[in-house]
């Protein structure tokens, strides 16, 4: 039998993750969509975080991250402050109440890695992992996520 092509199994494994994902945070009732959690994550990530930056990252255009950005200070859960070193400039920061849908968008990711690795070897996990990122690098996408 021959096997898929590797776009293809990529394709369909990163469309599980997503839907398990969105599925997890439904169960959990979380406040947020799979992509508000991505922003959220991001802001998490990148000290002094501008809209600009998450757009980058995720690799959305400004209106769907303007979008996003706004259902979330919506929700009480980021808000802009203006940057102290450019004053033209909106910093995006999580609120306590952000903190606390973080910690449980990062519970459900970590389970979910966990359930999906079950039962691989932590040097295969690795291997796997070095050999997508030669595969994102071959695509032209040189950031490091």
């Amino acid at each position: 039998m021959k096997s898929k092509p590797i776009e293809r199994q990529l394709a369909q494994l990163t469309q599980v993750i997503r839907e398990k994902i969105t599925l997890s945070l439904i169960q959990k009732n979380s406040r947020v969509s799979f992509f508000e959690s991505l922003v959220l994550l991001q802001i998490s990530e990148i000290e002094a975080c501008t809209a600009h930056d998450v757009c980058v990252a995720l690799h959305k255009d400004k209106a769907q991250i303007t979008r996003l950005v706004n259902g979330l200070v919506q929700l009480n859960l980021i808000e802009r402050i203006q940057n102290p070193r450019d004053k033209r400039q909106q910093v995006l920061s999580l609120t306590s109440l952000g903190k606390e849908e973080l910690n449980l968008i990062m519970n459900v990711r970590q389970n979910l890695s966990r359930k999906m690795t079950c039962g691989i070897d932590e040097d295969v996990l690795q291997l796997v992992s070095h050999q997508l990122e030669i595969m994102k690098n071959n695509l032209g996408d040189k950031d490091s996520r």
